[in-house]
């Protein structure tokens, strides 16, 4: 039979076509003009986001925008948990800046100090709230792991208006005892 040819024979001639289509393919670009790109920018010319200072000019923290229960706190804080009415806080600043700042942001006459400089302003209110209609909040400010500082601030839930009777208490009670068994 003329013109036949075995199937290896073949596959290398449609391999061979195939890489001579796609080279003269790629080397036929007379008359295109090339692209001039910009130069890459210099170390100097390179404008990075810095993100806002944590310390003013004198050293003290400066407030954020983020706010709870009407306390401003202060810039630098970053969330680790918030479960219900309590949320906690680590900083990288130091313990005693942290304690000068929330101490003149919050009124209460119950400051416990503890182990460490660690302190609790037990029922305090943010400063410039009016204290009737304030969420109350106990702020605990300690020490965790080496240099960073933990903020915990816990919502106070305000006394209800009308408390439960007896009898309400008492059926809360037994309804929450028939629950556990």
């Amino acid at each position: 039979m003329v013109g036949a040819c075995s199937p290896a024979v073949l596959r290398s001639s449609v391999v061979l076509m195939f890489v001579v289509g796609c080279g003269t393919a790629a080397i036929d670009v007379e008359g295109e003009t090339p692209e001039i790109l910009a130069p890459l920018p210099t170390r100097a010319e390179v404008v990075r986001d810095e993100p806002p200072p944590v310390r003013g000019a004198d050293g003290e923290l400066l407030e954020s925008d983020v706010r709870v229960a009407g306390l401003v706190l202060p810039r630098g804080l970053e969330e680790v948990s918030h479960i219900g009415g309590t949320r906690v806080y680590r900083s990288a600043q130091p313990m005693p800046l942290v304690l000068r700042y929330f101490g003149t942001r919050l009124l209460t006459g119950n400051v416990e100090r503890g182990v460490g400089g660690r302190a609790t302003y037990r029922d305090a209110v943010p400063s410039g709230v009016d204290t009737r209609a304030a969420i109350h909040m106990d702020v605990t400010i300690s020490t965790s792991s080496g240099t960073a500082t933990r903020v915990e601030i816990m919502e106070i839930p305000p006394v209800p208006e009308s408390p439960p009777t007896l009898e309400e208490i008492n059926a809360r009670v037994e309804a929450h005892i028939a629950e556990g068994d």
